[in-house]
């Protein structure tokens, strides 16, 4: 029992190795790229920048659904009154001549 215990332990410490040698590599790798990115302020600028239009963008496309909702409403509301008035000049016999 004990040997089969020891070969048990053997594989869990072979295990948790690569695991730690993994985790090594990817806290290096992790910590380049943060390195990299701390270094590339220029690029950070960059995407401010575009950020800022982006929303701007987004922005002004808002205004505009907004305009063309109203202008939507608007014609609604002209086309309805256009047709009450139908109906009034109808009922009072007149003519569009």
């Amino acid at each position: 029992m004990d040997l089969i215990t020891f070969q048990d332990q053997s594989k869990q410490i072979e295990t948790l190795q690569r695991e730690k040698e993994q985790f090594t590599e990817d806290v290096t790798s992790l910590q380049s790229q943060i390195d990299y990115l701390r270094k590339s302020t220029t690029d950070r600028e960059v995407v401010t920048r575009l950020e800022a239009k982006i929303r701007d963008l987004e922005a002004k496309l808002d205004l505009e659904q907004t305009a063309h909702t109203r202008a939507e409403v608007t014609q609604l509301a002209a086309s309805n009154y256009a047709t009450k008035l139908e109906v009034m000049w109808y009922k009072l016999g007149l003519s569009y001549d």
